[in-house]
């Protein structure tokens, strides 16, 4: 039954993404509470380990229906815990930190932009000190604004959309970064533009989605062994670098969903870039000649798309392009039977189909010759 759902539900993806960390909490749980990791006295890892005479496969078959019957009532919950994590905390008990938290970042964006075009001193003298104080001036500068221009490059153009979370910061500059340049909506047009996507971009997206969400569910994962074994710290033994390494597990994860969000945004304007196009003509629109054009049809566009215009002026004006649907469809490829029944003829005995022999007026194709000196 667990392995007819998971197919049903996603499959590998389901398994992954939301049975994965789920798995990995209560394992980790578990190991701690059966080994006696809580308690004061010793902890013994044999006792996780049942023994042969103990009836474990009702408990082992429950607990696998457990954490199936989990990850099927969190699945819907997945993307707003991909969006809790972006920074999206205009409601609830986070939105005081979210406030700060934006205000962190919007200065050090703010610091960024300005050590990004920072100059080092030029040498006013020949002597070597100055010619040395000058060089390691330029070399500083230079990793200055190599550092600042990173950061720059991780947060969207536009200070009034910085997110609290770096996450959110990375996957909103993706966005902005891949419709903006052509005066598009991101979130407005790609589920428009979807359907035309090519199958390798869209698998690729796919995958990048993917393993958001299963880093995103990973780091909360270990974030939350880390806290429910947090009283294992007063041990001060080994048992009590479960909740470090947990900790551990929930930073680099973190880091991970922020690496796949960057190659993300760039799977993501890809998109923009090459299927753009197709969308303005599945719209029927006709193609703009230039790129100011591009860009006028594109922003009026978005707006009407997000009901913030009528059809009116330059879109009203715009003239429908109905030529694409208007094209015959192209003609059938002759059959085997039709294409052969002139040039081949059948032998009754043996059931094999002889060349005939072209007309001496449409002589026969050679092809060409593979030495160049003929």
């Amino acid at each position: 039954m667990v392995s007819a759902g998971t197919k049903a539900l996603g499959g590998a993806r389901f398994s992954l993404v939301s049975i994965l960390p789920g798995t990995l909490l209560a394992a980790v749980v578990l190991v701690a509470v059966q080994s006696g990791a809580y308690g004061s006295g010793p902890a013994d890892l044999a006792a996780v380990v049942p023994t042969s005479g103990q009836r474990t496969a009702g408990g082992a078959v429950l607990l696998v229906f457990v954490l199936f019957l989990a990850g099927v009532l969190l699945q819907p919950f997945q993307v707003a815990l991909v969006q809790y994590l972006e920074g999206y905390w205009d409601r609830g008990p986070a939105r005081p930190f979210g406030t700060i938290a934006m205000e962190g970042h919007r200065r050090r964006l703010r610091t960024a932009q300005v050590e990004r075009d920072v100059e080092a001193p030029g040498s006013a003298g020949t002597t070597f000190r100055t010619a040395a104080d000058s060089a390691r001036a330029q070399a500083l500068a230079a990793r200055v604004s190599r550092r600042a221009t990173f950061v720059v490059m991780r947060y969207p153009v536009e200070i009034d959309r910085v997110m609290p979370t770096m996450l959110g910061n990375i996957l909103r500059n993706g966005e902005d970064a891949a419709g903006d340049r052509y005066g598009l909506g991101a979130m407005t047009f790609y589920p428009r533009m979807y359907p035309s996507v090519s199958k390798p971009l869209s698998d690729a997206m796919a995958r990048q989605l993917d393993m958001i969400a299963l880093t995103a569910s990973l780091c909360v994962s270990f974030a939350v062994g880390a806290v429910a074994t947090s009283p294992i710290l007063v041990r001060l033994d080994l048992w009590s670098m479960i909740p470090v390494v947990s900790a551990l597990l929930s930073a680099v994860s973190y880091r991970g969903a922020l690496r796949a969000a960057s190659d993300h945004g760039t799977l993501f304007a890809t998109c923009f870039d090459l299927h753009r196009f197709d969308m303005v003509r599945a719209l029927h629109h006709s193609l703009p000649t230039t790129f100011a054009e591009e860009r006028e049809i594109n922003s009026d566009l978005t707006r009407f798309l997000q009901g913030r215009q009528q059809p009116d002026g330059r879109l009203a004006a715009r003239s429908y392009d109905h030529s694409i649907y208007d094209e015959p469809p192209p003609a059938a490829a002759p059959s085997a039977s039709e294409s052969g029944g002139e040039n081949t003829r059948s032998n009754s005995n043996t059931g094999e189909a002889d060349t005939a022999t072209p007309p001496p007026d449409e002589p026969a194709e050679r092809p060409p010759p593979t030495d160049p000196s003929r």
